[in-house]
């Protein structure tokens, strides 16, 4: 039996504390009525726990946290409902326009959300309010009663809520795994707690020897026949395969690139020929930088890039037909893809041909799943030869790239990007889940980005998910277990690529 001298200094000071508790209290309740930090209550209480000293429970579960968004909704209601609420019965759109406090973009969103939900009828430029509309706001009040209550305390999604889901998809709130940790002292601890001493040390020290106060002092006992274990360090797998893809890329003859975390607006979306209302552009799909907000962004290039976006300048194209804005692509984001670091070496107008990759990392306002992550790392390549490229060089690439890493099931399906094409996702097959899974995007550059940087001929380009690629070459079911707290550091530690990474 566990007797006061196995005790350790912490577990000695904290046993005492928790006498009076005779039911499962929270560690952060411990934390504030010890004054002790949560992170050493923890240990302390591990400890105690594994001499069964205290009792413990854990609960693994999801709470819905509101976000920036969901702040605004919490703060001034939805904006559908703020909508409907300012018309009687009809209105026309340039007059509620000008009398709605809605921002552009809200009034119309609002506007299509609430046509499509049968609530409004837009007829001869008249908005219309359609009976629908009472039960859709009703609905709605329902909603903004959920927002307040996740906004008031921690709230933990037990079952499945129709709401929930349609607040993660607008980005209004965000999942968070939450272990809840609870303890108690128990029957045994309690006859420890009364045998406790204060003249207990764990350490001699030279001072007690020179002035005697040893003598007066108990010793704290130590187990020296306890069996032990250790490891050896190793790097993280995802570290491996970072410096394996590195090693593969130089040898394929590709040279390094390196951008910041930090982008503008204007490197990371203008320059990628993404038209300025782009649904990516959306907060929910990006971060935004509070502070600063703003970038300066190159005048004379920045002027070619309004001409594309809005008239196509020489490229041949029709642009998007929109007004472009500077002050909007000057905002300040965390970079949604390394095709920004792509585009910053274009604008060097380096002679061809030149071969860069780079493996960094991205951030996006993602649902967290077993595939998606809000911070991960893109492998991104670009090929600016002498000659033109296709996109059977593209695929001869790709394919001799994955095949150095030994993974051979690969298939290419046709897509759309708004600065390559033709465009193609990249899927490989997972056998742990018996899924093909998309790893990665690849083009060949349209005119509309490569002709203001002085390029004419085509350039093939592509960026694929390094997580994915380890979740294919180490058998994981979940891309969180590759880091996170859902982590095994043992499977971590002894991990081995599924497929033989050729020499």
């Amino acid at each position: 039996m566990v007797n006061e001298m196995d005790l350790s200094a912490i577990e000695r000071r904290i046993l005492p504390l928790i006498k009076d508790f005779n039911n499962f209290e929270r560690i952060e309740n411990l934390s504030k009525k010890t004054g002790i930090k949560k992170d050493a209550l923890i240990k302390a209480l591990s400890m105690l726990s594994e001499k069964n000293l205290v009792n413990k429970k854990e609960e693994v579960l999801e709470e819905v946290i509101l976000t920036r968004i969901g702040e605004e909704v919490l703060k001034k209601g939805f904006p559908e409902k703020n909508f409907l609420l300012g018309i009687k019965d009809s209105i026309s759109i340039k007059d509620y326009k000008k009398k709605s406090r809605l921002k552009e973009q809200e009034f119309n969103i609002s506007m299509g959300l609430l046509k499509k939900n049968n609530c409004i009828t837009i007829k001869n430029g008249e908005i219309i309010k359609n009976q629908e509309s009472n039960k859709f706001l009703k609905e709605l009040i329902k909603k903004e009663e959920l927002i307040k209550e996740i906004g008031k305390k921690e709230y933990y999604l037990k079952k499945e809520n129709k709401f929930i889901k349609e607040f993660l998809k607008r980005g209004l709130v965000q999942k968070k795994t939450r272990i809840i940790r609870e303890y108690k002292i128990n029957a045994i601890g309690k006859k420890v707690l009364k045998t406790l001493n204060e003249n207990v040390i764990e350490r001699l020290t030279p001072q007690m020897i020179s002035n005697g106060t040893w003598r007066n002092k108990k010793f704290r006992s130590y187990n020296i026949n306890l069996k032990y274990s250790y490891s050896f360090s190793k790097k993280h797998f995802l570290k491996e395969m970072m410096s394996l893809i590195k090693q593969i890329f130089v040898e394929m003859g590709f040279k390094e690139m390196k951008s910041d975390y930090v982008e503008s607006s204007f490197w990371n979306f203008d320059n990628c020929f993404m038209r300025q209302d782009h649904p990516n552009r959306e907060i929910m799909d990006t971060y935004f930088l509070k502070y600063p907000q703003k970038a300066r962004i190159p005048k004379n290039l920045s002027k070619i890039i309004k001409s594309v976006h809005e008239d196509g300048w020489k490229t041949g194209s029709k642009g998007w037909g929109s007004e472009w804005s500077e002050n909007e692509a000057g905002k300040l984001i965390l970079r949604t893809h390394t095709t920004a670091t792509t585009f910053r070496m274009l604008s060097k107008q380096l002679k061809p041909p030149y071969k860069f990759f780079s493996v960094d990392r991205i951030f996006r306002n993602e649902t967290l799943d077993f595939k998606h992550l809000h911070e991960f790392h893109q492998v991104e390549g670009v090929i600016v030869a002498d000659k033109p490229l296709s996109l059977a060089n593209l695929i001869a690439i790709l394919k001799e790239f994955y095949k150095k890493m030994g993974v051979k099931k690969l298939r290419f399906k046709p897509t759309y990007n708004p600065y390559t094409e033709p465009s193609m996702e990249i899927f490989a097959y997972l056998p742990k889940i018996k899924k093909w899974v998309e790893i990665g995007n690849s083009g060949v550059f349209r005119p509309e980005v490569l002709l203001p940087h002085g390029i004419t001929k085509p350039v093939i380009a592509w960026g694929l998910g390094l997580e994915r690629l380890a979740m294919l070459c180490y058998g994981i079911k979940d891309i969180r277990q590759v880091y996170g707290h859902f982590v095994d550091i043992d499977k971590i530690r002894n991990a081995k690529p599924m497929f033989k990474v050729s020499e």
